[in-house]
C-alpha cells in the first residue's frame, strides 16, 4: 500500500473515527495497516494510535472480527522491541484463545498476526503455539463454512 493511498484512506476514516463506537474498531485498522506495511515511521504511528483503543477487549474488537486491543498493543511492543513485549505475547495468546472460544470469527487472522510477532522477538515458543491455533481455528470455519468458503463442510471437520 502506498504513502499516498494510506494518507487517503486516513483521511476518509477521521470523521468516522469521531463516532464512539467506531474510533476504537477504526484505530485497529490503521494500526495493523501500519505495522503491515513496514514504512520507516510506521511503527511509531502505529505506537501513536494506542491512545485511541481501550484499556481491555476480552470480547472482539466491535465490528465483530479478532482484533483486539491486547494484540494490537502486543504487535507494537514486539515490533518497537519494548522490554515487555514477551510478556505480553505470552498473556495475548490466552486472550486470543478465550475469545476464539466465544466466537472463532476470524480468529486464525489474529493468531497469525500473534505468530509474526513472537517470531520478531525471537519468541519461537509462542510462535509454533500461536500457528497452530491459527490452523486449527482457519480449518473449523473453513469447515463451518461449507463449500462456499472453500471448505468441505462440517461432516469432513470430525
Amino acid at each position: 500500500m502506498s504513502g499516498s493511498a494510506l494518507a487517503g484512506i486516513d483521511q476518509a476514516l477521521i470523521s468516522v473515527a469521531k463516532l464512539p463506537r467506531l474510533r476504537e474498531a477504526i484505530a485497529l485498522v490503521r494500526i495493523d495497516a501500519r505495522l503491515r506495511r513496514g514504512v520507516t515511521g510506521d511503527d511509531e504511528a502505529a505506537r501513536d494510535l494506542t491512545p485511541a483503543l481501550t484499556e481491555t477487549t476480552l470480547a472482539q474488537g466491535i465490528v465483530g472480527w479478532s482484533d483486539c486491543a491486547e494484540l494490537a498493543r502486543t504487535r507494537i511492543a514486539a515490533r518497537l522491541r519494548m522490554a515487555d513485549a514477551n510478556a505480553r505475547l505470552r498473556l495475548v495468546v490466552h486472550t486470543l484463545e478465550e475469545n476464539a472460544n466465544r466466537a472463532p470469527l476470524d480468529s486464525d487472522w489474529a493468531f497469525t498476526r500473534l505468530a509474526e510477532a513472537a517470531s520478531e522477538v525471537g519468541d519461537f515458543a509462542v510462535a509454533e503455539r500461536a500457528r497452530a491455533r491459527a490452523t486449527h481455528y482457519r480449518s473449523r470455519r473453513r469447515a463451518l463454512a461449507g463449500t462456499a468458503w472453500g471448505g468441505k463442510g462440517l461432516a469432513s471437520a470430525r
